[in-house]
């Protein structure tokens, strides 16, 4: 006699292996675009039949531009209590398993590592400034090595990803710039003139504006004598 704890895993496999095909087929559909089609033009396959690449920045019906990762991060959350569910809950049809795994599939499809990597930002920044409850000082890894990881994504040179690391370094001096060390303002200076320097500065109006409040903040701190890195390093940058 089989007992109705093994029916759920039995099934939850199924779940398993159809939502595995469906992100599969979906991210080798996508590649094939990305590769061949690029954005905003169309490909035709025959009189019916039209590809067009468009690509949605926020979440559903266009809402909120430039905030994928949320959208991203909601998505992680949904899709992880489906799985729980049907771990846990109630023995099912095995349709419904099937069913499940072409919604939990087709759902983890649209969620794009940039939307993951600009949360991973979002939420170490908050952390590292102690924007989240947590004691700066007994983080494993202080500022010194945070800010250089900063600075190495924008070698991905992806605007998307630039925008939210100088959002980012923009909370950052906003909440704990009087206690910046020399090395971390460095790497501060050095992250701007990174941005400037690879023109990533331009069409990218959030950026930009974003910049010049960090330097205008770092002026100011620098007048008030709690500025504590290369005064010519950031004054070239002020003038630039």
């Amino acid at each position: 006699m089989t007992s109705a704890v093994e029916k759920p895993q039995r099934h939850f496999r199924l779940f398993i292996l159809t939502a595995g095909l469906c992100l599969l087929v979906a991210q080798l559909v996508g590649y094939w675009v990305n590769a061949s089609i690029p954005e905003g033009s169309s490909v035709q396959i025959n009189a019916l039949l039209n590809f067009t690449h468009v690509r949605n920045h926020g979440g559903v019906f266009g809402m909120a531009q430039g905030q994928g990762w949320l959208f991203g991060a909601l998505s992680v959350l949904l899709l992880a209590g489906v799985c729980a569910y049907l771990w846990f809950g109630a023995v099912l049809p095995r349709v419904e398993y099937l069913c499940f795994g072409l919604i939990v599939g087709g759902g983890a499809s649209n969620i794009h590592r940039l939307n993951l990597v600009r949360g991973a930002i979002f939420m170490l920044t908050r952390a590292a400034s102690g924007q989240m409850g947590v004691d700066t000082a007994t983080l494993p890894v202080q500022m010194e090595a945070f800010l250089p990881a900063l600075l190495a994504l924008l070698e991905l040179d992806l605007p998307p990803v630039s925008v939210e690391v100088a959002l980012s370094v923009k909370s950052l001096v906003m909440v704990r710039g009087p206690d910046l060390t020399a090395p971390a303002w460095d790497a501060v200076l050095q992250l701007f003139q990174t941005l400037e320097d690879r023109d990533l500065l331009s069409g990218e109006s959030t950026l930009m504006l974003a910049v010049e409040e960090v330097l205008t903040t770092i002026e100011r701190l620098h007048v008030d004598g709690r500025f504590t890195g290369d005064t010519d390093q950031l004054f070239r940058l002020i003038e630039s």
